[in-house]
């Protein structure tokens, strides 16, 4: 068979040569085992299977993968999730699933939640941080507000840290005179 066209030479090579790649990846993926995701969207830990809310849950080392250096760089990689601010970027929230903040007057929290550590993070110029040592993060979408409170309408953002494996630990005593 002959091929005039050298553009369609090209394709039907570069077809078979996909197909030959697919025909040697399947067992490689077919053999992957599925790991069990742990997620605390429920304020206790568990298997994300289990858990009835939408949410989209980041590794450490999928975040460095990713190129995330950032908070708010995790939206990039989450459907659903856009940022909004202004102020040359000292202002940027989460908007989740089209529920944003459009007064930003520095003391008006968003209607999605910010939380590291399970500690909330009202004001949106504290919700840009670098994530080097985050152990993973959680975005729950939809209204939150059962288990996290007023304002988490739109969803949330859970960013929990990596525990302080061999850091230095202070210990302080004080033992008083009784003397004033």
């Amino acid at each position: 068979m002959m091929i005039k066209n050298s553009s369609t030479g090209r394709n039907l090579a570069l077809a078979l040569l996909s197909s030959s790649l697919c025909l040697q990846v399947a067992p490689a993926i077919s053999q992957s085992k599925l790991e069990e995701v742990v997620v605390t969207a429920q304020k206790r830990e568990q298997n994300l299977q289990d858990v009835p809310i939408a949410v989209t849950a980041f590794t450490g080392e999928q975040m460095d993968a990713f190129g995330v250096q950032q908070s708010f760089d995790i939206a990039t990689w989450t459907p659903g999730v856009h940022i909004s601010g202004n102020l040359a970027g000292q202002n940027t929230q989460f908007s989740i699933r089209g529920v944003t903040q459009n007064d930003f007057n520095d003391v008006v929290e968003a209607p999605n939640a910010m939380y590291l550590d399970e500690g909330y993070i009202a004001i949106a110029q504290a919700q840009t941080f670098a994530v080097f040592d985050i152990e993973r993060v959680e975005i729950l979408k939809g209204p939150q507000g059962t288990l996290f409170g007023r304002n988490a309408t739109g969803g949330l953002v859970h960013s929990v840290t990596l525990d302080a494996e061999g850091a230095l630990v202070l210990e302080l005593e004080y033992t008083g005179t009784g003397k004033r």
